[in-house]
Order: C-alpha cells, then structure tokens, then sequence
C-alpha cells in the first residue's frame, strides 16, 4: 500500500484507507488459517499485554490546543 502510494506521508490514498486496508487483509489471513486476528498477530511464544500509552497521547503532544506554537 505505501508502495502504491508512492508519497512519504500516505498523502495519496490516505492513511486511514492504508490502514483500514491492512487490517482487512489481516483479519482475512487469520481467518483463512482458523485464528483470531490478535493470535495471528502475536509472535509465536509471546503472551498478549495491552498497550502502553504513548507520552504523547497522555500529554496531547503536538495537536494539544495549548502547545507553544499555537500561543
């Protein structure tokens, strides 16, 4: 998909449809070998954790309304 994209930032299809792609497609591969899609994703012999937040998630990083740059 980036590929045919052909830009650095995902600018031509978009990343959400990127994205939106790649996990229809992984969820179709894990069907088609009879697992679920975060069994199909985990390395073989690592028990699944949820994700840890990003600081930038918990601070509101560079989108925040109330960054220097938007002062």
């Amino acid at each position: 998909m980036n590929e045919l994209d052909g830009t650095g930032t995902k600018s031509r299809l978009g990343a959400n449809a990127i994205i939106g792609c790649s996990l229809a497609l992984a969820r179709a591969l894990a069907v088609s070998q009879g697992q679920e899609l975060h069994a199909y994703l985990a390395p073989v012999g690592v028990a699944p954790s949820l994700p840890v937040p990003h600081f930038n998630v918990l601070n509101g990083g560079a989108h925040a309304p109330w960054t220097s740059r938007n002062s």
